[in-house]
């Protein structure tokens, strides 16, 4: 009598061709350890790439009586998968690396005010920040204020304008640089840290 459903966690050495036996008609790779896709002969095809998460199901009334994986990375690879002779479904979600969805923590920095030269920047006057999700900058002197990179240039409208009195929000974590036009001014900034 033939398996409706198998489950398998094996591991593959480098180089290494693994054979399993088993009739089934559909399977699906769950997980594997390896930076690059295992390789598949489905009942002695050509091998070929099975990427994490994909299924192969057989046309109907076939099947399959033996899958052969190999391995062509220079360490071991363990890979997990299910044969069947139905279709699988995996509702897992899985994830891989950090992913942030809801910051529960945000802290909001008001460091001191900027002096604004009329001249090129050669250095930030807000530095980058990568905990930064938003920065609010308000010209309170008595100048235009443009902020940019570091070729910001009022004359040339390079750069976001700040009028007096003005203010921006930026959404960025990169350096941000300010020059007046008309005569030195002054800006306040805060920052809105996750």
């Amino acid at each position: 009598m033939k398996n409706f459903y198998s489950f398998f966690n094996i591991t593959i050495q480098a180089g290494e061709i693994y054979r399993i036996n088993n009739y089934s008609h559909y399977i699906t790779l769950l997980s594997s350890t390896g930076a690059q896709n295992v390789m598949i002969s489905i009942g002695g095809q050509a091998m070929q790439e099975l990427p994490f998460g994909l299924s192969v199901e057989l046309p109907q009334d076939e099947n399959f009586t033996y899958l052969e994986f190999k391995n062509n990375e220079l360490l071991a690879v363990t890979i997990t998968f299910s044969l069947s002779s139905g279709a699988v479904s995996d509702n897992r979600n899985v994830v891989n690396g950090t992913v942030v969805v809801n910051p529960s923590a945000n802290t909001f920095v008001t460091p001191a005010a900027l002096a604004v030269a009329i001249g090129a920047p050669v250095a930030p006057a807000i530095v980058a920040n990568p905990g930064r999700r938003e920065v609010i900058i308000q010209n309170n002197g008595a100048n235009p204020v443009w902020a940019g990179d570091i070729n910001v240039d009022g004359a040339n409208n390079r750069g976001v304008l700040i009028p007096i009195g003005g203010t921006v929000i930026l959404s960025t974590e990169a350096e941000i640089y300010l020059r007046s036009t008309g005569g030195a001014s002054t800006a306040s900034y805060a920052e809105l840290e996750r």
